[in-house]
């Protein structure tokens, strides 16, 4: 019997072309995401006076382009982001590069914005390819809640690495001892990351919110598909 219906679906998806949705286009994500992910992470709750803000969940924003289309688009899409975000933050008055030696801003620049912003692809390793099931629905999305928020997670813990290791290698460290400053640096780049962290983990421990998210990425990478 579960041969026959094997049969049978595959030959009813045989009969199936795929057609233009707007709201299966992969540009038009694109451009949703990107401009969310710019949006929330210019609106800053916060600047701190020797460089870095508090947002309010634009990373998370950043990482779900990788969430919806795997590791491979998100480090494209997350290493422009990184870029435009610079260009944001420059134009919006956003403290930069504070401490930083003349001969050393280029690469705190590629460090702190395409590579920290860039590394968010990284959660994508955890996610399982989506494969596509017969005559599969939005009543049938699975949660997978070690791709979303695990995924989110570990972008935020190898962007909060570079931030680290940025700071206490390139910045000035104004007098304090070796010990002290990986202390002070650690602190101060923990700060403003665990804050968004925190907001948005418990936006996601609302069941809504992440079946809200499941159900965008359905329609956002399911082709649909009409009867011939």
């Amino acid at each position: 019997m579960a041969k026959i219906n094997e049969e049978f679906y595959a030959s009813k998806n045989l009969n199936k072309k795929k057609t233009f949705s707007l709201w299966n286009n992969k540009t038009l994500w694109t451009v949703i995401i990107m401009f969310l992910a710019l949006f929330l992470s210019a609106f800053r709750i916060l600047d701190f006076p020797e460089g870095g803000s508090i947002t309010f969940m634009g990373l998370f924003v950043l990482w779900l382009y990788t969430f919806f289309y795997g590791w491979k688009a998100g480090l494209v899409f997350s290493i422009v982001f990184g870029m435009l975000r610079y260009i944001i933050a420059k134009f919006t008055g956003e403290f930069l590069f504070v401490g930083v030696s003349e001969k050393y801003k280029v690469l705190v620049l590629i460090l702190e914005f395409p590579v920290a912003y860039g590394i968010f692809f990284a959660g994508g390793l955890l996610a399982k390819e989506t494969k596509k099931k017969l005559n599969e629905n939005i009543f049938q999305i699975e949660e997978n809640n070690r791709e979303l928020i695990y995924g989110y997670l570990l972008g935020i813990l190898l962007q909060y690495v570079i931030y680290v290791m940025t700071s206490i290698i390139l910045y000035d460290s104004k007098g304090r001892g070796m010990i002290e400053n990986i202390w002070y640096c650690a602190r101060y780049d923990a700060f403003g990351l665990i804050f968004e962290v925190i907001l948005t983990c418990l936006i996601l421990l609302i069941p809504e919110a992440r079946k809200a998210i499941y159900y965008l990425r359905f329609i956002a990478t399911h082709e649909k598909e009409s009867s011939l």
